[in-house]
C-alpha cells in the first residue's frame, strides 16, 4: 500500500500526551486542535484537573476525541511501545518528570 495515497493511516500511529494538565479548557482546545490536523489518539498522565463542561465546549466538534482519552498514571506507561518519543513543556514550567529526561531521550535516539 502507497502510504502517501493513504496519510491518515500515518496519522493512525500519532498520539499527543498532556501530562499534569491543570485546566480542562485546555484539554478541549488540544482535541480541537487535534481533530483540525487529522489527528485522533490523546493521552492524560496524572491530569490534575477533570474534564469540565468547559473543556466539552472547547472541544466542539472534536467532543468523540474527548469519548476516547485515554487516562493513565505515568508518563512510562503512555510511551512504552512507542518507536519516536517527542516531548515539549512550558519553558517556565520547571517540570521534568522523571521518567522523561535526556537520558531517555538518547536512548530512544529522539531529541
Amino acid at each position: 500500500m502507497n502510504m502517501s495515497e493513504h496519510p491518515h493511516l500515518l496519522l493512525d500511529n500519532v498520539c499527543i500526551v498532556l501530562v499534569n494538565t491543570q485546566f480542562p479548557g485546555n484539554i478541549g482546545a488540544v482535541a480541537r486542535a487535534m481533530k483540525n490536523m487529522g489527528l485522533s489518539r490523546l493521552y492524560l498522565v496524572n491530569p490534575s484537573c477533570k474534564l469540565d463542561k468547559e473543556a466539552w465546549i472547547r472541544a466542539t466538534s472534536a467532543t468523540e476525541i474527548l469519548e476516547k482519552i485515554i487516562i493513565a498514571d505515568t508518563l512510562s506507561e503512555v510511551i512504552s511501545d512507542c518507536q519516536l518519543v517527542r516531548g515539549h513543556q512550558y519553558p517556565g514550567s520547571g517540570y521534568e518528570p522523571a521518567d522523561f529526561n535526556r537520558q531517555r531521550m538518547r536512548r530512544k535516539n529522539c531529541s
